[in-house]
C-alpha cells in the first residue's frame, strides 16, 4: 500500500512502474512463501509496464532500465566488479544511441558511486522526506546529497569525454548482445562475443567517423543563424555562425535560470556530436549580431576549434571582445575580406570587400561547388551587398541560396536573384518571431523566379547532403579565377 502511495504522491513518473511492480511481485512471494523466479517477476514488470506505457522502450529511462535489472538477474554468480563491467557495456550502447558521447572513466566512477548512492544517497532520501518538519536533519541531508550530485558533476569535467558519435541501430542491437555474451558460463561464447564485440564496435567507428558523403546542413535554432558544411570522410567542418538568443534590457534575478542549456549546446553541439564530430576546422562568424555569434562561446568551449574566420575590422568591436576573445583557447583568429582565402575552407569568400565594423552590411558572404550544386549564403548582408557581388562576379550562378537576414525585405534583392536563378532557398527563422520574418517580398521574389523554398519554421533543420562533394570541393577554392 504504501509503495502504491508513494507512486501516486510521485506523479505517478513512467520510471517508476518497473520498480513499483517489481517490488510489489517480491512482497507478494514472500507473503505467501510461493517461489518465483526474478525473470518472472522481470518479465512480468516488463508486460506490465507496456500496458501501461507502450512507449516506454523507447525512452533512455526505460531502456536502461529494463536492460540493467535483466542483467542482476543472473548477475549473482559474477562477483562485484564483473557486474559493474557488464552493466557498463550493457548500458554503453543504449546511451551512446541518445547522448552520443562516453566518459572513459564512467566505469570506474560507477563502481564508487554505485555502493554510496545504495548504502547512504537512499536512506538519506527517506530520512529527509519523514523528518522534513525537522529543519537541522532536512538542511544535513539536503547538504550531503548536494556534494554527492556536485562530485558526480566533477568527474564530467575531467579528461577523458570520447565522442562516439549515434551508430547504427543494428550495430547497437549487436553490442548490446554481445555484451551479454561476455560473462556466459560458456568459455566458447564468452571469447567469440568478446571479440564479436570489439569487431562490431570498430565497424561502427568507421561508419561514424568517416563518412562517405558530405553535407550542408542548416539548423533550426529559433530567430538566429547556423549552418555547417562537412566534407566526406569528416574531412574538414566548417560551421558557418552559431544562432543565439537575443535579449532586451538585464532580466530580473528571478527569470534568470541557475541551470541553463542553449540551442548551441542542445542542437548544434549535439548534431555535431551524433556525427562523430570533436573539433572544429572553420567556425565562421558572419558578423557581430547576436542571434550569429550569441552561441560562439558555447561552440568554443564545448568543441575543438582551430580557426575562428570573421570579417575585417570585427576585432576592435566590443562584441569580439566580450563574446569571442575570453573563450578562445587555441583557436587562431583570421579577420578576412573577399581577397583572402582560408587553407582548407570549401567555399570561398566573396565579401567583405573592406574591413568595417562587422555590420549587416560587412558580413561575410560564402560561395563555392559543393556535391554538385552552387551554394551562396551571407549571414544578414543587405541588398546593396548583394548586388555588389553580382556586379564582381558577373558570370555566378547559384543553386542553392540561402536568404539573408532570414528572409528579411532589406536583403534578397529581385534583380540579383533573376540573375543568379537559384534553384532551391533555405530561410533560417523562428517560429512566430517578432520581425514577421520571411517578409512578404522576400516569398514573392522567391516565387517570381520559381524557387522551392524551405523554412527551418516549417520544415525543421535541413541537409543537403552532397554525394560527389570530395571529388569537386576544391574546385570552390579556385571559383575566383574561373569567375
Amino acid at each position: 500500500i504504501i509503495l502504491i502511495a508513494y507512486f501516486i504522491f510521485a506523479g505517478e513518473p513512467d520510471v517508476l512502474i518497473r520498480s513499483i511492480i517489481s517490488g510489489e511481485l517480491i512482497l507478494l512471494k514472500d507473503l505467501t512463501n510461493k517461489k518465483i523466479k526474478a525473470q518472472v517477476i522481470w518479465s512480468l514488470s516488463l508486460l506490465f509496464s507496456l500496458a501501461m506505457v507502450p512507449q516506454i522502450l523507447l525512452t533512455l529511462g526505460g531502456q536502461l532500465s529494463f536492460a540493467l535489472t535483466f542483467c542482476l538477474t543472473f548477475a549473482q554468480r559474477l562477483t562485484f566488479w564483473q557486474t559493474n563491467i557488464l552493466m557498463s557495456l550493457v548500458s554503453f550502447p543504449l546511451i551512446i544511441q541518445q547522448q552520443y558521447t562516453w566518459h572513459i572513466l564512467q566505469t570506474f566512477i560507477n563502481f564508487a558511486a554505485i555502493p554510496i548512492f545504495g548504502t547512504v544517497i537512499v536512506p538519506l532520501v527517506m530520512i529527509g522526506f519523514f523528518g522534513q518538519y525537522i529543519p537541522f536533519l532536512t538542511y544535513i541531508t539536503n547538504l550531503i546529497i548536494r556534494y554527492f550530485a556536485y562530485m558526480v558533476d566533477l568527474c564530467a569535467t575531467l579528461p577523458g569525454n570520447f565522442v562516439v558519435g549515434k551508430i547504427p541501430n543494428a550495430l547497437a542491437a549487436i553490442l548490446l548482445f554481445l555484451a551479454l555474451g561476455m560473462f556466459a558460463r560458456e568459455a566458447k561464447i564468452k571469447h567469440i562475443s568478446r571479440i564479436s564485440w570489439l569487431v562490431s564496435f570498430s565497424v561502427a567507428m568507421i561508419f561514424v567517423h568517416l563518412p562517405y558523403h558530405g553535407e550542408f546542413a542548416t539548423f533550426d535554432i529559433g530567430q538566429g543563424d547556423a549552418a555547417v558544411i562537412r566534407e566526406p570522410y569528416n574531412k574538414t567542418i566548417t560551421l558557418i555562425d552559431t544562432g543565439g538568443k537575443v535579449t532586451f534590457g538585464e532580466q530580473p534575478a528571478w527569470q534568470k535560470q541557475k541551470y541553463f542549456r542553449t540551442n548551441g549546446e542542445t542542437v548544434i553541439v549535439n548534431y555535431l556530436h551524433s556525427r562523430g564530430i570533436s573539433k572544429i576546422d572553420n567556425l565562421v562568424l558572419s558578423h557581430h549580431d547576436q542571434d550569429h555569434i550569441g552561441n560562439a562561446k558555447v561552440i568554443l568551449t564545448k568543441m575543438n576549434v582551430k580557426n575562428v574566420i570573421i570579417p575585417a575590422g570585427m576585432m576592435q568591436q566590443s562584441s569580439f571582445k566580450t563574446e569571442i576573445k575570453p573563450y578562445l583557447r587555441s583557436a587562431q583568429v583570421t579577420e578576412v575580406t573577399n581577397n583572402i582565402q582560408v587553407s582548407k575552407l570549401p567555399l570561398q569568400i566573396v565579401h567583405p570587400f573592406k574591413s568595417g565594423q562587422a555590420k549587416n552590411e560587412d558580413c561575410i558572404a560564402l560561395f563555392g561547388h559543393i556535391g554538385g550544386k552552387n551554394i551562396f549564403t551571407a549571414g544578414d548582408l543587405d541588398q546593396s551587398g548583394e548586388k555588389q557581388i553580382a556586379n564582381f562576379l558577373p558570370d555566378m550562378h547559384v543553386d542553392i541560396l540561402k536568404f539573408g537576414h532570414h528572409g528579411s525585405k532589406t536583403s534578397t534583392n529581385p534583380e540579383v536573384i533573376n540573375k543568379w536563378h537559384p534553384e532551391i532557398g533555405i530561410i533560417s527563422a523562428g517560429r512566430n518571431n517578432r520581425y514577421n520574418h520571411p517578409n512578404k517580398e522576400t516569398l514573392e521574389t522567391a516565387q517570381n523566379n520559381k524557387m522551392t523554398v524551405f523554412n527551418t519554421q516549417i520544415n525543421g533543420m535541413m541537409c543537403y547532403a552532397a554525394v560527389d562533394m570530395y571529388k569537386i570541393s576544391q574546385k570552390a577554392y579556385f571559383m575566383g579565377h574561373k569567375y
